[in-house]
């Protein structure tokens, strides 16, 4: 267990939130893969129409199914809001929580390719003046390795600013960690510092708010619809409803804010937005039309967390 390998990407990371992938036979005739897909599409939905005869379904779900650069079964299920009973939609935004991650991966690799900020920046070379807590240095911390876990920073301050009282600003992240950072008490340590930390460096470099990076970046170039950091882009008739499930029933959670919503779990997206987003890696960047390149795509799984410490608390 202790030799087990792991890959850690930033792109990838959770993502069958509700979005499920399969690969097919690449080589069938077009009949044949017609009839595949037919086939497959009977079977797949039995098999939800059987998941959804469980007490603890959510609500409201909707599941996309791609191939290559095509999409093979989407279908959204049940309520998008138990108080109104709204059907759920292929289209309602829902909070997407660490699936961020994935959104966030494939900005940094943007902003790579462009030269605005190469992975291999470290923080000195962002903030020159930036000091840290020993045995940490500034100048051994890179972008790729805050993406990707393994920086060996942690900060609980910063974690309590941007996630529990929304008093984060990324202009001050220097100073926070000057005073707050820590080392990490393990070689991979999963968490939402790193996409934080990072898109503070991205802002220092753009002079725009990681948000707009986004539109910028990701959303614009994948023409995807309804996707954003800010909840307020959204109406409430539009947005998949948080519900959490307490005594054995569902019922309404209360909807992040944008003040909460962070780097590392702050995106909405529509089930049909992550579909057009998944198949631009499952097509190799042929479904972009070339606004997004294949090599950029491919900087985002790259391996990055090789051969670390398995934590113990992961069988």
């Amino acid at each position: 267990m202790q030799n087990r390998k792991r890959l850690i990407n930033s792109t990838w990371l959770g993502y069958l939130l509700w979005l499920a992938i399969v690969t097919c036979n690449a080589n069938a005739t077009t009949a044949q893969a017609q009839g595949s897909k037919s086939s497959f599409n009977r079977r797949f939905e039995a098999f939800v129409e059987r998941l959804r005869q469980d007490p603890s379904v959510p609500p409201g779900f909707a599941i996309v199914v791609v191939e290559g650069g095509n999409t093979v079964f989407e279908r959204a299920y049940g309520t998008r809001d138990l108080r109104t009973n709204d059907p759920f939609t292929l289209d309602a935004p829902v909070y997407t929580a660490s699936t961020t991650k994935s959104f966030i991966g494939l900005l940094a690799a943007q902003l790579d390719a462009a030269g605005i900020l190469p992975l291999n920046s470290t923080l000195r070379d962002v903030w020159p003046t930036i000091s840290l807590p020993p045995p940490l240095k500034p100048e051994k911390v890179t972008a790729r390795a805050l993406l990707s876990h393994v920086s060996g920073i942690e900060s609980p301050v910063l974690g309590w600013r941007y996630s529990d009282t929304g008093e984060y600003r990324s202009e001050e992240v220097p100073a926070v960690l000057g005073q707050h950072a820590v080392a990490a008490n393990r070689a991979f340590d999963y968490g939402n510092v790193g996409p934080v930390i990072y898109t503070a460096m991205a802002e220092a470099k753009l002079k725009q708010s990681w948000r707009d990076a986004l539109q910028q970046y990701v959303v614009r170039p994948l023409k995807l619809k309804h996707m954003s950091a800010r909840l307020e882009d959204f109406s409430p008739a539009q947005v998949g409803q948080c519900h959490a499930r307490w005594g054995g029933r569902w019922t309404i959670a209360p909807q992040k804010p944008t003040v909460l919503l962070d780097a590392g779990g702050g995106v909405l997206a529509s089930a049909r937005d992550a579909g057009t987003f998944l198949k631009a890696f499952t097509s190799d960047g042929k479904s972009t039309g070339g606004a997004i390149s294949a090599s950029v795509l491919r900087e985002t799984y790259k391996k990055a967390a090789l051969g670390l410490p398995v934590d113990p608390l992961i069988p």
